[in-house]
């Protein structure tokens, strides 16, 4: 059952949300359409190196943007969470096949500098690409090869702006719209001031509802979505 007062523990309950549909298609731009356009401008040249650097506040979209890319080189490219799985770093730099990394939570990136480094210039050599995100902007890293800070800063660089209440009900809109079914105003303002605002968590309602709705062949309303809670 879904619990709107669950605090930080429906937060963790809605974070699971497919991450395979995440796209640019998806992914509703809003005063961040500059980046979008700058990071499809990056990958249509496949053939030339090229580093990309993406920052903002948890939240925003920066790990949506990754998995878009990645998805958008298909085979020849991989993803990696600093949070969980920094040590595979080495491993994905020795990997000839890979065209393109994407990496995530860069901010905690203190203990394997030097395989940032590596992987830097391996991709470099091979002519392949290398996306980062993080919360933080270039010099704000507590990185000790302030070399590969440098070097982020000689690449593109841009900040993701997190939108307001209203953009995100769009977001929600296009979501929704993507997957075949449409959910009210009412819905999306009892959501909007209800629930986290975070798009894994309104993603995740998102999913949660329309999947309770096929099932019990309902629409998506606000006593429905009320009946789910209790």
């Amino acid at each position: 059952m879904i619990n709107p007062n669950a605090g930080m523990d429906q937060q963790i309950l809605f974070s699971s949300e497919d991450q395979s549909n995440k796209t640019f298609e998806n992914f509703y731009a809003a005063e961040n359409i500059n980046v979008l356009s700058a990071l499809n401008s990056f990958l249509s040249n496949k053939s030339e190196f090229g580093c990309f650097y993406l920052f903002g506040v948890s939240g925003c979209g920066k790990t949506h943007l990754l998995k878009s890319a990645i998805s958008t080189f298909h085979a020849g490219s991989a993803y990696l969470d600093f949070n969980t799985q920094a040590d595979q770093l080495r491993e994905f730099s020795n990997d000839n096949a890979i065209r393109l990394i994407a990496v995530d939570n860069l901010e905690n990136t203190s203990d394997h500098n030097d395989d940032l480094m590596l992987v830097y210039e391996t991709l470099r050599q091979r002519s392949a690409k290398l996306i980062v995100a993080s919360k933080f902007a270039p010099k704000a890293l507590s990185l000790f090869l302030r070399d590969l800070v440098s070097r982020f800063i000689s690449g593109q660089v841009f900040e993701l702006k997190m939108l307001d209440d209203k953009q995100k009900v769009k977001a929600l809109e296009l979501r929704a719209r993507l997957r075949g079914f449409e959910m009210s105003d009412e819905v999306m303002r009892y959501v909007i001031n209800r629930y986290p605002r975070d798009f894994n968590t309104l993603f995740g309602l998102l999913d949660k509802f329309d999947n309770a709705s096929l099932k019990n062949q309902r629409k998506i309303t606000v006593p429905f979505i009320k009946n789910l809670e209790s």
